[in-house]
């Protein structure tokens, strides 16, 4: 009984220690670089929208511009055309409050000390701003 005790133990410490035999289950084989992953004609489509998005006709696409419209009419045009769904209404937006604060007269700040007076300049010196939103002051 001894010696099938010790073969017993011998035999699950080989068998602990043996490596693993490898099952793929996975039915995809490992992509080892990114030129697979993307087909040609995604990127082509994908490098024209990007070219067209990007180009001066859109004025920057800054909030509140020209370049704001003409982007949104052409990002809905494009889902549109390719059929997807809006979550929101026909033209793909929802309603974003902005606030642009623009002061018209800063000139600069001034400081004393001790009787010692300094002045600071506007934008490349010191900058103001609000949290006081209102219409009009």
């Amino acid at each position: 009984m001894r010696h099938f005790t010790l073969f017993a133990s011998a035999l699950l410490l080989a068998t602990a220690c043996s490596p693993a035999t490898e099952t793929d289950t996975n039915p995809y084989a490992p992509q080892t670089d990114a030129d697979g992953l993307v087909d040609a004609h995604f990127s082509d489509t994908y490098y024209r929208y990007l070219e067209t998005i990007s180009s001066d006709e859109f004025e920057g696409r800054a909030p509140g511009t020209r370049g704001e419209e003409l982007t949104i009419d052409y990002v809905s045009t494009i889902f549109r055309e390719l059929g997807v769904q809006s979550f929101t209404n026909e033209d793909y937006t929802q309603p974003v409050p902005l606030v642009r604060i623009a002061p018209s007269r800063v000139t600069s700040m001034q400081l004393s000390h001790n009787g010692e007076a300094s002045e600071l300049e506007y934008r490349s010196e010191m900058m103001g701003w609000t949290n006081r939103v209102v219409d009009a002051i």
